[in-house]
């Protein structure tokens, strides 16, 4: 079974809130499992390690720990499209796979530097 891990700007936000019960109703459902999760700058919402609970995900205490213990991840902050190349930089070097919110990226250098990766 595949882990899928999180990592966002702020975790209490309208996809990380809705993409858990998503992926636990698709199709493919029974190969994947919602791991780990992390935000960057807690802006007053539901604290990561209550949304964690909710969700059924661990807290990760940094990037490196979902890029580490997850076999695929998700950079949320929809947004907030400009912190997705520094989001995304670990993860892409990770060489696994990534899925990136919408809007990509904030401008073109951006999205050519996440090709780049």
């Amino acid at each position: 079974m595949k882990k899928i891990g999180f990592i966002d700007l702020f975790i209490d936000e309208w996809h990380a809130n809705n993409y858990p019960n998503w992926f636990r109703s698709a199709p493919r459902a029974a190969e994947f499992e919602l791991g780990y999760a992390w935000e960057e700058a807690p802006r007053g919402g539901i604290p990561l390690t209550e949304w964690c609970k909710n969700f059924n995900m661990t807290p990760a205490v940094s990037i490196e720990e979902v890029v580490e213990k997850s076999d695929c991840i998700c950079v949320l902050a929809p947004s907030n499209p400009e912190v997705h190349a520094r989001l995304a930089e670990l993860p892409l070097k990770s060489g696994k796979p990534l899925y990136i919110d919408k809007p990509f990226a904030s401008s073109r250098a951006d999205a050519e530097a996440m090709f780049e990766l």
